[in-house]
């Protein structure tokens, strides 16, 4: 074999390990820009909850506003109830075995925990309105959609 040859199989070789080194890598970072944005809509969600929660009473201050506070409790708890354990995660990433829940609340809502989240958040920004409550709440929907 001539050492042109040689060097011809060489860069030839090199550009396919260049060429998978890239591939995998790429994956690898949209892996973790996929596991960046889950986390980060994490965080805002939870940033809005506390603006909401500690910035007026928990309980709402109206009869209607109570009941709809206490229906988004019993839609949560009823989604929380039909997953199974090993299937729900905090972030909005899906898991390698997870099934896909097509009973219970899930038969109308696609994310019922997200539903009973901003029900009982609603009432707070209602019955103690201002613009910055109202900001947080529409900012955790924008969030949870």
């Amino acid at each position: 074999m001539s050492d042109v040859t040689r060097v011809v199989l060489y860069i030839r070789s090199t550009k396919a390990q260049v060429g998978l080194r890239t591939k995998w890598q790429t994956g690898i970072l949209a892996e973790m820009h996929s596991r960046l944005y889950a986390t980060m809509l994490v965080a805002i969600q939870f940033a809005m909850l506390g603006a909401l929660t500690t910035s007026v009473p928990w309980l709402a201050r109206t009869s209607f506003c109570l009941a709809v506070q206490l229906m988004g409790v019993g839609i949560g708890a009823w989604a929380v109830a039909t997953m199974r354990p090993g299937n729900m995660n905090i972030t909005p990433e899906v898991k390698y075995d997870a099934r896909l829940v097509r009973h219970g609340p899930y038969r109308w809502v696609r994310h019922p925990m997200y539903l009973g989240l901003l029900l009982v958040t609603l009432p707070l920004v209602v019955t103690a309105f201002s613009v910055w409550r109202l900001v947080f709440w529409l900012t955790l929907l924008v969030d949870l959609l």
